[in-house]
């Protein structure tokens, strides 16, 4: 049951994690991939610029609940890790915080509401100053990595890095996402939908 469970995770993870993702110095060109019973969208980038060195991780600072804790911890002291460190930020703390709980609480997956608005949006409307060349359309997203199906936060941090469009975001492999210091992991659960555990990992930094 269990290896079933990760083999369910790690397929939804290659067809159905949806990110879309800014390159600084071209315009992004999606991707599109979806299944018959998962028909969510996966939008990869194209990155431009020099390899950083990987930093030694920083400690984290302590996130909402255990989960996110543990989530934070991984991310942070991955090995291939590309931040040079990362800081927990109130506001995106919240932002992610309140869309895991709102996936939880209306069923859907997906980075853009049922409102019709998408991580950027709720990130600026949430007061968190975006850098000015962050994408400004009501569904852009530059910042968030979606998860779902699982409690175990090493199980969905396997599901991210087995997606390459995930991978570059959650472990900074390009500059665009290195610099992306700041960060809000969210964790909610649900009865009655499709899924029962739901996690968002929200990264930026701040615009001048």
């Amino acid at each position: 049951m269990f290896a079933n469970r990760l083999l369910r995770l790690r397929r939804r993870a290659l067809t159905g994690l949806s990110l879309a993702l800014l390159t600084l110095v071209a315009l992004l060109t999606p991707a599109q991939a979806a299944s018959a019973d998962y028909p969510y969208r996966v939008a990869l980038p194209m990155a431009l610029g020099a390899q950083r060195p990987t930093p030694t991780p920083s400690p984290t600072p302590d996130g909402p609940c255990a989960q996110a804790q543990v989530m934070a911890a991984l991310i942070a002291g991955h090995p291939g890790q590309r931040r040079a460190t990362m800081v927990l930020d109130p506001i995106l703390q919240q932002v992610a915080q309140a869309k895991a709980e709102d996936m939880a609480a209306r069923h859907y997956f997906d980075h853009t509401n049922p409102e019709g608005y998408g991580p950027n949006y709720l990130a600026r409307q949430a007061g968190y100053p975006l850098p000015s060349y962050y994408l400004t359309a009501p569904t852009a997203n530059n910042i968030e990595s979606l998860a779902a199906d699982s409690p175990d936060a090493e199980l969905i941090l396997q599901a991210w890095l087995a997606s390459p469009g995930h991978r570059v975001h959650v472990l900074g492999e390009q500059a665009f996402f290195a610099a992306q210091i700041e960060y809000g992991i969210g964790y909610a659960t649900s009865t009655g939908g499709e899924y029962s555990e739901y996690w968002v990992f929200i990264s930026s930094c701040r615009g001048r």
